[in-house]
């Protein structure tokens, strides 16, 4: 599983053995992206300690996730 977002505003990778594609962009100090695998947009809260990023869904409220940047 992965996912590349570099600053154009797009989101490619893939996940669970899907191809992902969409859109980011920043608003408000959220991540808010839509993407192919998961319809509809969520606003995400994402915390960057070195090579980790720390993430919540619903503007914050919602589930955790981590991811490592590399």
């Amino acid at each position: 599983q992965f996912l590349t977002v570099p600053a154009d505003g797009r989101i490619t990778g893939s996940w669970s053995g899907q191809a992902l594609t969409g859109t980011y962009e920043m608003r408000d100090g959220y991540v808010c992206r839509e993407i192919s695998i998961r319809p509809g947009e969520d606003c995400q809260l994402w915390l960057l300690q070195g090579d980790t990023v720390i993430g919540s869904r619903d503007r914050g409220n919602g589930a955790q996730f981590t991811y490592t940047v590399s």
